[in-house]
């Protein structure tokens, strides 16, 4: 009788601590909420000020002391703004640094004022920018950056937290989209972030179908707003594993532009509808299949330093991502430093000769847009591939064949003498345009450009170091030059992406580099 009574008081205990856990957690529920109420509703800077200072002693005061201190921020920041003189803003939810306020300058004609703030939810990215039109209601264009993934996830939050939201395109609808709608005066141009390639290929496949499903929701309502504009941007520009390529520098074929806002990086607009982004899941788990299984990557380079010597068919694109050195280093993954220089010759008599800029290289002086990290990061002694490219402007400048046999070899003998362990590989001109010169003189009384060509060749097999003719080997012919070289003499990205490969493969070949 007593064992039982024991027992039964055991259960009421039991019961009692199990009440008394569930009143805690709901009291710790509400007074979150509660405080999250009050700073959503209003907070002034004062009330932030004062409340920062205080002393928090549990979880729930320490998420409410974090939303402070964010708001804080915020609010800094739009005092700041609201201060400045400017007809033109910038906001963003994700880190674009890298797009300074000179970016804007020199790619939108325009000066805009930049937000130091990131926003974190779709939200305060409206408070924001409905504070800043309100002080400015002079404002014709405004920059987000918004970033779909982070919507995605504070939609996971918010249905975590309230049920009555049903549907991702809810929402947006209800949380975003207004914005838009409110401010149809105002040009919106929306950069979106990129997941490169290898992130994508860490995802479950279920993921990356959701991902898609996601963009395409979120492109699709964009269409609805005319005043909106999407431009995408990312880490690893451009798709180096595109098997299937672009039309031309403005459309993309049908594969590509299922995938094309995983890979873009471009100061142009693109047309990429979202229909063509329907049902491409099965195509991005295809390819990170591929990524996972390596048959994108070459290997060997992983403790190697490349470093680009040449003119301006190296240094032609604005973003060194999708110039050949760019595309280079996604390939290999190895170090790659682009100290090309446009205008530059192998013949001596200017600053921008080989000979010169390899002497500079010694002296810490060089250019070029990697000089600077060049001299942090790569020593006499490392395992360094050099790849010299030159020949093109020699051409154009008619200069001698023998000072062009004597640039490249003093160059290349600098190079041997001060980085013994390097290898070096030496890389002709393709074929140009006829239109500027192709096979004939590109003055009277010239010489061709295979002349130039053939001595490179002769200069390798001398200095016993690899060639690669891309006169003959590259695929650039009379025929197809319009389609592979912008001006009849620079690439296309999308030409830059093949030579890349190519240099690439010959590296792996004549360099003995196991796979």
């Amino acid at each position: 009788m007593n064992a039982k009574v024991i027992s039964k008081a055991n259960r009421i205990l039991l019961l009692a601590l199990c009440v008394v856990a569930a009143m805690l957690i709901i009291v710790f529920s509400v007074r979150a909420s509660q405080r999250a109420k009050i700073l959503e509703v209003e907070i002034s800077k004062n009330h932030v000020i004062a409340e920062s200072g205080h002393k928090f002693s549990n979880f729930a005061d320490r998420i409410y002391e974090g939303a402070l201190q964010e708001a804080y921020a915020r609010i800094d920041d739009l005092s700041r703004i609201e201060e400045e003189d400017y007809s033109r803003l910038h906001v963003s939810m994700w880190d674009i640094s890298y797009l300074t306020p000179e970016w804007f300058e020199i790619y939108y004609g325009s000066t805009v004022e930049y937000s130091n703030y990131i926003i974190k939810t779709p939200q305060e990215l409206c408070d924001y920018i409905r504070t800043a039109v309100s002080v400015k209601p002079e404002l014709d264009s405004i920059y987000l950056g918004i970033d779909p993934y982070e919507l995605y996830r504070n939609y996971y939050t918010s249905v975590y937290y309230d049920s009555e939201i049903a549907t991702f395109e809810e929402y947006l609808e209800n949380n975003l989209f207004p914005l838009f709608k409110e401010n149809e005066n105002i040009n919106f141009r929306i950069f979106l972030p990129v997941k490169p390639l290898s992130a994508l290929a860490e995802e479950t496949d279920e993921e990356i179908m959701q991902t898609f499903k996601n963009w395409y929701i979120f492109l699709m309502y964009l269409r609805l707003y005319p005043n909106v504009k999407s431009v995408y941007m990312g880490v690893e520009e451009w798709l180096v594993c595109n098997d299937a390529g672009f039309n031309d520098d403005n459309t993309f074929t049908p594969e590509t532009g299922k995938m094309a806002h995983l890979y873009m990086y471009n100061k142009s607009d693109y047309i990429i509808t979202p229909p063509e982004l329907d049902r491409a899941g099965d195509v991005a788990v295809s390819m990170a299949h591929k990524v996972r299984n390596g048959e994108y990557q070459y290997k060997g380079f992983e403790s190697k330093k490349i470093v680009c010597l040449g003119d301006s068919v190296f240094d032609y694109n604005e973003q060194s991502v999708v110039s050949i050195p760019g595309f280079v280093e996604q390939f290999t993954s190895a170090s790659c430093y682009n100290l090309s220089i446009g205008g530059a010759t192998a013949t001596k008599g200017s600053e921008r000769s080989f000979p010169n800029v390899v002497k500079k290289l010694n002296q810490k002086e060089a250019d070029g847009r990697d000089a600077e990290r060049f001299f942090k990061e790569v020593n006499r002694e490392d395992d360094v591939i050099f790849l010299i490219e030159y020949g093109l402007n020699d051409y154009f400048k008619n200069n001698e064949i023998s000072e062009f046999e004597q640039g490249l070899v003093e160059g290349i003998e600098l190079l041997k003498r001060d980085y013994p362990n390097s290898e070096i590989m030496l890389i002709s001109p393709y074929r140009i345009g006829e239109a500027n010169g192709g096979d004939d003189p590109y003055v009277d009384g010239g010489k061709p450009l295979v002349q130039y060509v053939d001595m490179m060749e002769d200069v390798s097999e001398e200095e016993e170091i690899a060639f690669l003719d891309l006169f003959r080997n590259s695929g650039i012919t009379f025929d197809n030059s319009r389609e592979n070289l912008e001006d009849g003499i620079h690439p296309t990205k999308n030409t830059n992406l093949y030579l890349a490969r190519l240099i690439v493969e010959n590296m792996v070949e004549q360099f003995n580099i196991k796979q």
